[in-house]
């Protein structure tokens, strides 16, 4: 059955498709939050893991606050008040930029605040109010939960200095960096899938991947080589790069592959696939090399 057949019938099945590529594809472990695909909570779990917890967050975004230490829901509650903050902040010009792109790509934020720009401006203030809501928290008459959507995404990036990588499934890969250019604090991943998120959290290390990577022949994506200045190799029929694993160092977590005239570092979602491992022989669907 083809994956969107699989997707029209419960979206759920394609996130556990999606946790699974992830997890083999990137080697790392995929969280699973309660409620089940809350992007909040999700947002929480993966910024905790990677230091934004106790002290994390005393020098991000400089607003001075005390660090949020400990739990998910705190973490939540903290970057929600920066993420108003942030939007509080703003020119008015801006604010109508915000707006009229949440219009455009949120269904959920159309559907509250109405299909029209002047609505949409008029229950603003009552969408801030709502946006600190946290999951846990119960929730008052007249305010309604908010999803994360990619314009928060945008924002939050910018208040903490954290860069952002969005796996999705039917869908191009969300890169999101902080506007000011600096070198993020810290790099996160999550999954998406039509509203349903997950948190992917630690490495798995090498010998608990399915295929052993060192000594095998690979295909790294294209992408490497503007990643990599002056690297080449020899393009395939799919249009990615052939290399061979030397060795996986394991203090950077990074693969050493030799493209042939040299040799480059490359993360492990670089490589697309196996195309030639001893031990496997030739994958079937390898492709040809091209000139």
């Amino acid at each position: 059955m083809d994956i969107r057949q699989i997707d029209e019938v419960e979206h759920r099945v394609s996130l556990d498709l999606l946790r699974e590529w992830t997890t083999n594809t990137s080697r790392r472990e995929v969280g699973e939050v309660f409620p089940l695909g809350d992007p909040w909570t999700s947002l929480a779990e993966t910024l905790l893991h990677a230091g934004f917890g106790a002290g994390g967050f005393a020098s991000a975004g400089g607003s001075g606050a005390p660090p949020c230490v400990g739990s998910p829901l705190e973490v939540e509650r903290e970057v929600r008040r920066r993420l108003v903050l942030a939007y509080l902040s703003q020119s008015d010009e801006v604010v109508n930029a915000i707006i009229e792109t949440k219009l455009a790509r949120n269904q959920p934020f159309r559907m509250v605040l109405g299909p029209d720009f002047t609505r949409a401006k008029q229950g603003w203030s009552w969408y801030l109010c709502c946006l600190t809501i946290c999951v846990g928290e119960g929730l008052e008459p007249g305010f309604a939960r908010m999803l994360l959507d990619e314009v928060d995404l945008w924002a939050i990036a910018d208040c903490l200095q954290v860069g952002f990588y969005v796996s999705q499934l039917l869908q191009p890969e969300l890169r999101v960096q902080p506007s000011s250019g600096d070198t993020p604090r810290a790099n996160v991943h999550l999954i998406h899938h039509r509203g349903l998120w997950a948190p992917v959290l630690g490495r798995r290390p090498p010998e608990r991947e399915a295929k052993q990577l060192v000594s095998s022949v690979v295909e790294l994506r294209r992408s490497v080589l503007g990643a990599c200045p002056g690297a080449s190799g020899k393009l395939l029929e799919g249009g990615g790069v052939a290399g061979y694993v030397v060795r996986h160092d394991d203090k950077e977590d990074l693969y050493l592959v030799d493209l042939g005239e040299q040799r480059i570092l490359v993360d492990r979602t670089h490589i697309a696939r196996l195309l030639y491992h001893p031990s496997k022989g030739i994958s079937a669907d390898a492709p040809s090399a091209t000139a």
